[in-house]
């Protein structure tokens, strides 16, 4: 549906979009049914001169089912849609078709790095062409990128139990602690 106002950028974008309209549909359902209950509670129960009011417990079978019935709609919605998520989870990210040409985008502070496959098709060999801040992609072709970080940190920021940087060697200790000690 959103495929009729904006332009779809990938191939498995019309999966997401529907994933949106189901999600929109069902909850859109439950909003309109809630409101429309809850208007025929207030006209049907309203204040009556010389009725008084009584209240209720909610003990009653015929009580609970206002709460038991909608939650369980509730309940198989809810495996409706993840079943739905997991559908496209799996087409966009597990089953994807083959790379015209990998490529690895390294995260720095300041800075993208980009690292193209040479003539051989393969990242990590001598003629590996490497840009900064600047991806360069052939229309029609199929790309797979590799995501990495070089970890750098600002300077003056601590990382969880130790401080300043840590090096890639490193690793955060699991000892247990008693229950008085200290965090910090």
């Amino acid at each position: 549906m959103i495929s009729w106002f904006v332009t779809q950028a990938s191939s498995y974008a019309a999966e997401v979009d529907d994933l949106f309209l189901l999600i929109a549909l069902i909850v859109g359902a439950f909003f309109l049914a809630a409101e429309f209950v809850l208007i025929w509670l207030i006209v049907t129960f309203r204040a009556r001169p010389g009725v008084k009011a009584r209240y209720l417990t909610g003990e009653k079978k015929s009580e609970t089912k206002w709460v038991s019935y909608p939650h369980y709609l509730v309940l198989v919605f809810d495996i409706i849609i993840v079943a739905a998520a997991l559908r496209v989870w799996f087409d966009v990210k597990i089953d994807l078709p083959p790379a015209d040409e990998p490529v690895r985008i390294i995260a720095q502070q300041w800075a993208w790095t980009f690292v193209h496959a040479g003539s051989d098709g393969r990242l990590d060999t001598a003629d590996d062409i490497r840009t900064v801040n600047e991806l360069n992609l052939q229309v029609n072709r199929l790309y797979h990128f590799e995501l990495h970080s070089n970890r750098t940190q600002c300077p003056g920021a601590r990382s969880w139990g130790g401080s300043g940087r840590r090096s890639p060697e490193s690793s955060i200790s699991s000892a247990p602690r008693s229950a008085g000690s200290d965090m910090g």
